[in-house]
Protein backbone atom coordinates (compact mmCIF):
# COMPACT_ATOMS: atom_id res chain seq x y z
CA UNK A 1 0.00 0.00 0.00
CA UNK A 2 2.62 2.09 0.69
CA UNK A 3 4.03 2.46 -3.23
CA UNK A 4 0.69 2.99 -4.20
CA UNK A 5 0.23 6.19 -1.82
CA UNK A 6 4.27 7.48 -3.50
CA UNK A 7 2.75 6.86 -6.90
CA UNK A 8 -0.76 8.90 -5.79
CA UNK A 9 1.25 11.47 -3.90
CA UNK A 10 3.55 11.86 -6.76
CA UNK A 11 0.98 12.11 -9.69
CA UNK A 12 -0.97 14.78 -7.36
CA UNK A 13 2.14 16.94 -7.51
CA UNK A 14 3.05 16.06 -10.85
CA UNK A 15 -0.70 17.14 -12.36
CA UNK A 16 -0.84 19.68 -10.21
CA UNK A 17 -3.69 18.45 -8.21
CA UNK A 18 -2.58 20.06 -5.10
CA UNK A 19 -2.49 23.50 -6.81
CA UNK A 20 -6.11 22.79 -7.72
CA UNK A 21 -6.73 22.29 -4.13
CA UNK A 22 -5.02 24.77 -3.06
CA UNK A 23 -6.47 27.38 -4.74
CA UNK A 24 -10.34 26.07 -3.57
CA UNK A 25 -9.30 26.53 0.08
CA UNK A 26 -7.19 29.62 -0.93
CA UNK A 27 -10.66 31.49 -2.01
CA UNK A 28 -12.16 30.40 1.03
CA UNK A 29 -9.07 32.95 2.95
CA UNK A 30 -8.95 35.72 0.46
CA UNK A 31 -12.99 36.11 1.52
CA UNK A 32 -11.83 36.76 4.59
CA UNK A 33 -9.70 39.75 3.89
CA UNK A 34 -6.44 38.02 3.74
CA UNK A 35 -3.88 38.79 2.11
CA UNK A 36 -3.19 37.00 -1.38
CA UNK A 37 0.11 35.34 -0.82
CA UNK A 38 -0.72 34.80 2.86
CA UNK A 39 -3.53 32.79 1.94
CA UNK A 40 -1.95 31.06 -0.70
CA UNK A 41 0.49 30.08 2.27
CA UNK A 42 -2.11 29.07 4.40
CA UNK A 43 -3.72 27.22 1.61
CA UNK A 44 -0.70 24.91 0.47
CA UNK A 45 -0.36 23.99 4.33
CA UNK A 46 -3.68 22.99 4.97
CA UNK A 47 -3.49 21.26 1.64
CA UNK A 48 -0.78 19.19 2.56
CA UNK A 49 -1.64 18.59 6.32
CA UNK A 50 -5.04 16.78 4.22
CA UNK A 51 -2.30 14.87 1.95
CA UNK A 52 -0.98 13.61 5.32
CA UNK A 53 -3.82 13.11 6.64
CA UNK A 54 -4.49 10.34 3.35
CA UNK A 55 -1.55 8.94 4.54
CA UNK A 56 -2.24 8.69 8.10
CA UNK A 57 -5.63 7.01 7.81
CA UNK A 58 -4.19 4.48 5.42
CA UNK A 59 -1.19 3.98 6.74
CA UNK A 60 -1.54 4.61 10.18
CA UNK A 61 1.29 6.87 9.90
CA UNK A 62 2.26 10.03 9.06
CA UNK A 63 3.32 10.78 5.03
CA UNK A 64 7.37 9.91 4.71
CA UNK A 65 9.71 12.36 4.84
CA UNK A 66 11.36 10.65 1.36
CA UNK A 67 7.60 11.68 -0.04
CA UNK A 68 7.48 15.10 0.81
CA UNK A 69 11.49 15.39 -0.75
CA UNK A 70 10.27 14.01 -4.30
CA UNK A 71 7.17 16.59 -4.09
CA UNK A 72 9.33 19.32 -3.58
CA UNK A 73 11.70 17.96 -6.45
CA UNK A 74 8.89 17.62 -8.63
CA UNK A 75 7.42 20.93 -8.31
CA UNK A 76 10.65 22.15 -8.31
CA UNK A 77 11.38 20.34 -11.63
CA UNK A 78 7.65 21.56 -13.13
CA UNK A 79 8.52 24.68 -12.48
CA UNK A 80 11.99 24.92 -14.17
CA UNK A 81 10.47 23.01 -17.20
CA UNK A 82 7.44 25.61 -17.73
CA UNK A 83 10.07 28.57 -16.49
CA UNK A 84 9.07 29.95 -19.60
CA UNK A 85 5.24 30.14 -19.52
CA UNK A 86 4.98 31.22 -15.53
CA UNK A 87 4.06 34.24 -14.28
CA UNK A 88 5.26 36.17 -11.34
CA UNK A 89 2.53 35.13 -9.27
CA UNK A 90 2.65 31.17 -10.65
CA UNK A 91 6.70 31.53 -9.24
CA UNK A 92 5.51 32.52 -5.80
CA UNK A 93 2.44 30.25 -5.65
CA UNK A 94 5.07 27.43 -6.31
CA UNK A 95 7.64 28.76 -3.57
CA UNK A 96 4.74 28.79 -0.96
CA UNK A 97 4.00 25.11 -1.33
CA UNK A 98 7.46 24.17 -1.04
CA UNK A 99 7.92 26.05 1.79
CA UNK A 100 4.53 24.52 3.38
CA UNK A 101 5.91 21.18 2.18
CA UNK A 102 9.06 22.24 4.46
CA UNK A 103 6.95 23.32 7.23
CA UNK A 104 4.99 19.69 7.23
CA UNK A 105 8.30 18.08 6.98
CA UNK A 106 9.58 19.46 10.14
CA UNK A 107 6.49 18.98 11.92
CA UNK A 108 6.78 15.49 11.47
CA UNK A 109 10.40 15.26 12.24
CA UNK A 110 9.84 16.97 15.51
CA UNK A 111 7.00 14.97 16.30
CA UNK A 112 6.81 11.75 17.86
CA UNK A 113 7.02 9.44 15.00
CA UNK A 114 8.97 10.03 12.28
CA UNK A 115 9.08 7.94 8.88
CA UNK A 116 12.17 8.57 6.94
CA UNK A 117 11.35 6.49 3.47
Amino acid sequence: MTIILYIATFLLTVFSITQLIRSLICKFFIRLSIPYILSNFISSIITWLLIDLMWFLIEKNHIPILALGISIVTIYLRAFIQRKKLTREAEKIMVSEIWAIIILGLIIILGPTTRWI
